[in-house]
């Protein structure tokens, strides 16, 4: 299967969240899955626009949606402590999240790597109020929890096109071009 990640702020415009949603069915005849998490905004935005069957929702409580994935729950501990020990690596601030915080950092690295770090998307596609999606346009603490797909994204070499910034659906038809 083929992935790319859909994530981003919560407060993503409504403009945006429409153009999210809008993608996918361009996304799905290109064969493309979306991961994605259970969070309202752009989460459900890029959710919406696929068939239910073509999206991997991770979340921490498979409980509140029956089509969420929780990796803790579905992981062994040893697994689930492989994912962990990596978004404990990619946080700047990990000692200072409390425990649901930390679930949700971790769930991000499954939204971008899979749930055993080894089906990595294609890219990762989001919207962020400071428009981070690289070196030269880091992650900042407006970012928010987006940042730590973006930081995991960026350390396997999965691009980065984050909808904030001009020019980014070209980028995004480089992307299909080269591919």
């Amino acid at each position: 299967m083929i992935y790319f990640t859909g994530v981003g702020s919560r407060t993503t415009p409504i403009a945006v969240r429409h153009k999210m949603t809008a993608l996918g069915p361009i996304l799905e005849r290109r064969g493309y899955h979306l991961t994605t998490g259970d969070a309202a905004g752009a989460d459900a935005a890029f959710a919406a626009g696929f068939s239910p069957e073509r999206v991997f929702c991770f979340g921490i409580s498979s409980r509140q949606n029956p089509r969420v994935i929780c990796p803790k729950l579905v992981l062994s501990p040893d697994s689930y402590r492989k994912i962990e020990s990596l978004a404990r690596s990619l946080h700047p601030s990990w000692g200072r999240c409390g425990a649901h915080a930390r679930e949700l950092h971790t769930r991000n690295m499954a939204q971008v790597l899979g749930l055993n770090l080894d089906e990595p998307s294609r890219f990762l596609l989001c919207w962020t109020p400071d428009g981070a999606e690289s070196a030269s346009k880091p992650t900042s603490r407006a970012t928010g929890g987006t940042g730590q797909a973006i930081r995991c994204a960026l350390l396997h070499d999965i691009p980065v096109i984050n909808m904030q910034n001009a020019g980014w659906n070209k980028r995004l038809l480089d992307l299909f071009r080269s591919s």
